[in-house]
Protein backbone atom coordinates (compact mmCIF):
# COMPACT_ATOMS: atom_id res chain seq x y z
CA UNK A 1 0.00 0.00 0.00
CA UNK A 2 1.45 3.38 -0.93
CA UNK A 3 2.36 5.62 1.99
CA UNK A 4 -0.05 8.34 0.91
CA UNK A 5 -3.00 5.93 1.02
CA UNK A 6 -1.96 4.62 4.44
CA UNK A 7 -1.65 8.21 5.70
CA UNK A 8 -5.11 9.12 4.37
CA UNK A 9 -6.67 6.02 5.95
CA UNK A 10 -4.98 6.69 9.30
CA UNK A 11 -6.33 10.25 9.24
CA UNK A 12 -9.81 9.02 8.37
CA UNK A 13 -9.71 6.42 11.14
CA UNK A 14 -8.66 9.09 13.64
CA UNK A 15 -11.51 11.33 12.48
CA UNK A 16 -14.07 8.53 12.82
CA UNK A 17 -12.68 7.62 16.24
CA UNK A 18 -13.14 11.18 17.45
CA UNK A 19 -16.74 11.17 16.18
CA UNK A 20 -17.48 7.92 18.01
CA UNK A 21 -16.11 9.37 21.25
CA UNK A 22 -18.09 12.63 20.98
CA UNK A 23 -21.69 12.17 22.15
CA UNK A 24 -22.70 15.43 20.45
CA UNK A 25 -21.24 14.46 17.06
CA UNK A 26 -23.40 14.24 13.96
CA UNK A 27 -22.85 10.62 12.92
CA UNK A 28 -24.71 11.00 9.62
CA UNK A 29 -22.42 13.89 8.62
CA UNK A 30 -19.36 11.86 9.65
CA UNK A 31 -20.46 8.88 7.56
CA UNK A 32 -21.05 11.10 4.52
CA UNK A 33 -17.63 12.68 5.04
CA UNK A 34 -15.98 9.26 5.39
CA UNK A 35 -17.73 7.98 2.26
CA UNK A 36 -16.58 11.03 0.27
CA UNK A 37 -13.01 10.62 1.53
CA UNK A 38 -12.87 6.90 0.72
CA UNK A 39 -14.32 7.53 -2.74
CA UNK A 40 -11.69 10.22 -3.35
CA UNK A 41 -8.84 8.02 -2.07
CA UNK A 42 -9.92 5.16 -4.35
CA UNK A 43 -10.29 7.48 -7.35
CA UNK A 44 -6.86 9.01 -6.73
CA UNK A 45 -5.33 5.56 -6.44
CA UNK A 46 -7.00 4.44 -9.66
CA UNK A 47 -5.76 7.50 -11.55
CA UNK A 48 -2.23 6.96 -10.15
CA UNK A 49 -2.33 3.37 -11.42
CA UNK A 50 -2.93 4.45 -15.03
Amino acid sequence: MPDWIRDQLVNLAAYLGSVIEDPAADEAFALRHAHEDLTRILADDESDSR
